[in-house]
């Protein structure tokens, strides 16, 4: 009786411990992608994006390995001036950002008209 007691206890002793090292290994993991996917405003760019005509709202900012630009536009802003705008911060984006993804999205009136990006 007592040796079935002493392996039902190494039994339960041992099966906690790999449940620990489960747990703190997905601990880590939960940390390293956070801290991958956690977003990096660029304030001057973002700034700069809010000023240009036709443009409602923006953002540049950088969330893990790719540098994003994003533009809300107004419903009078054409594809062409749209494509230019996106273009600029692209172009902007790539020079600040070496060695990143760089992508950049144009929205108006709810569709997306212009994307661009490097991958």
């Amino acid at each position: 009786m007592k040796r079935l007691a002493i392996i039902i206890l190494c039994m339960f002793m041992v099966s906690a411990c790999g449940k620990k090292e489960v747990s703190v290994t997905k601990e880590k993991a939960n940390k390293t992608q956070s801290i991958s996917n956690e977003i990096k405003e660029n304030k001057q760019m973002t700034r700069d994006i809010n000023k240009e005509k036709g443009v409602i709202a923006g953002k540049a900012y950088v969330q893990g390995e790719m540098a994003i630009g994003t533009l809300v536009l107004k419903k009078g802003v054409s594809d062409k001036e749209a494509k230019i705008l996106s273009e600029k911060y692209f172009n902007q984006l790539k020079r600040e950002y070496k060695g990143k993804k760089i992508n950049v999205q144009a929205v108006r009136d709810g569709k997306n008209i212009v994307s661009l990006n490097n991958n």
